[in-house]
């Protein structure tokens, strides 16, 4: 019998977010994952980096994934690598166009964030990250995985092997746009950079799945901005690009103004369509079973009850759960009666949204996630909760349990949202706040008995 020790956790970062998580199994394999790693606080995000490296056994980040490029999700990324080795990096596509206005819009930076900016890859390597992936936004995949394709992999697989990529290479004509857009026709030969759809998955030997989902580029915005920056900066051209970022004071002026031009132009709100959104989950054999415990852990606990456990396992009629009593005390909830009026099935998988907008295209993203509707255990409520990023079809179409906000306490921006919440709680779901001074983990055990059988969902 195959089993898996795991430990996910939305970590303590205040406005930002940063989240971890460490998959053991056969014993002496162990995962590591990260997504996003930033914060407004430095002191926050280092801290949280820090305790992280105390609590894992592991120093090698197998799977770091950034969501998008603002600094309060990408801000502990230099001193991330200071701390771990990290294997693969998996990053959305952002033209360098757009990377100069995030540049404008995050200002009074360390130096390296802009040198990032300028040449992502260029940094990572120089970083001695051993490979990127790039994941460009497409179509929506109607091809969701299920038992017949997913690929079946042997146990005695080394630790170089543990992932299997099974993304869609995208179309020659993107392909060779963002090369030379990147300058990366040399580095392509060394196979350290690999360039997908978000078509398909990733999956953990045959044991966890990974699949992402990324908006399309807005050609017409990309023209626009092109003819604003050329009428405003003398002898503009798109190579120059990353020149400019680094040294965007010199220039703030004129981008700032092609930005003001194409917000105005486009109704956008803050550039934040090109999340990369991760949802993962066991591979469900017929006969996978979970057990775990969540904790909400606070550093000055108010009641004497914090921090507290929540039991759950996989068999809904033996779910227990303590009830769920808030911080901020007006929310009391039986969890055991949440879970289980949700959960059609085994609630186990994840979703990891960064700063979407789900109001841009949700169509297509309820398309491609598809199968995660009512298999969700948890989800990462988008943009620490704004309000002008969430939908309430979200909640209603993918019934997930608890929705956790990642927010300063005292933030200036109002998240999350009183509305965003109600939202949630009409839905029968728990929506939970981690800030600088909580956490949120969830530990579990995964068994899989029957382990000869083909790999798949149910």
């Amino acid at each position: 019998m195959l089993s898996a020790e795991t430990r996910f956790t939305f970590h303590n970062v205040g406005q930002g977010l940063f989240y971890s998580g460490e998959i053991e199994f056969n014993n002496d394999k162990q995962f590591l994952l990260v997504y996003d790693c930033g914060s407004e606080s430095k002191n926050a995000i280092e801290k949280a980096i820090n305790d992280f490296s105390k609590e894992t056994k592991k120093k090698e980040i197998d799977m770091l994934v950034i969501s998008h490029f603002h600094d309060d999700h990408i801000s502990g990324l230099d001193y991330l690598l200071d701390e771990f080795n990290i294997k693969t990096v998996i990053i959305p596509y952002f033209h360098p166009l757009l990377r100069l206005l995030i540049a404008i819009l995050n200002q009074n930076q360390e130096s390296w964030y802009y040198e990032f900016l300028a040449n992502p890859v260029s940094y990572l390597l120089s970083r001695e990250v051993e490979k990127i992936i790039i994941i460009v936004g497409d179509f929506p995949d109607e091809n969701n995985p299920n038992e017949e394709n997913l690929p079946r992999q042997p146990d005695n697989l080394s630790d170089n092997d543990l992932v299997n990529i099974v993304l869609k290479e995208i179309d020659d004509k993107t392909k060779k746009e963002i090369v030379s857009n990147e300058n990366l026709e040399v580095l392509m030969k060394n196979n350290k950079i690999k360039i997908y759809s978000h078509k398909g998955y990733i999956t953990l030997q045959d044991i966890w799945l990974f699949r992402f989902f990324n908006y399309k580029d807005d050609k017409q915005l990309l023209d626009n901005l092109k003819k604003c920056l050329n009428g405003n900066i003398p002898n503009f051209s798109p190579d120059k690009v990353s020149k400019i970022i680094r040294n965007i004071e010199k220039y703030k002026g004129e981008i700032k103004k092609c930005y003001e031009y194409i917000k105005k132009q486009f109704l956008l709100k803050d550039f934040n369509n090109t999340s990369l959104v991760m949802m993962h989950t066991p591979i469900n054999h017929d006969t996978l079973k979970v057990k775990g415990v969540f904790y909400l852990k606070n550093f000055f606990p108010i009641f004497p009850i914090c921090p507290f456990p929540i039991f759950f396992s996989s068999n809904l009629v033996d779910y227990f759960c303590e009830e769920f009593l808030y911080l901020h005390r007006e929310f009391y909830y039986k969890c055991k009666d949440i879970i289980n009026r949700t959960c059609k099935y085994i609630c186990s998988a994840q979703a990891l949204t960064g700063d979407i907008d789900l109001n841009y295209d949700y169509g297509s993203f309820k398309k491609h996630f598809s199968y995660f509707q009512e298999k969700l255990l948890i989800c990462q409520i988008p943009h620490h909760g704004s309000y002008k990023n969430w939908n309430k079809d979200f909640v209603e179409d993918f019934k997930i349990p608890i929705h956790v906000a990642s927010a300063g306490k005292f933030n200036k921006y109002g998240h999350p949202s009183k509305k965003v919440f109600e939202d949630i709680i009409k839905n029968y779901s728990i929506p939970i706040i981690v800030d600088e001074n909580k956490w949120f983990t969830l530990k579990a055990e995964i068994t899989w008995s029957g382990r000869d059988d083909r790999a798949g969902f149910r």
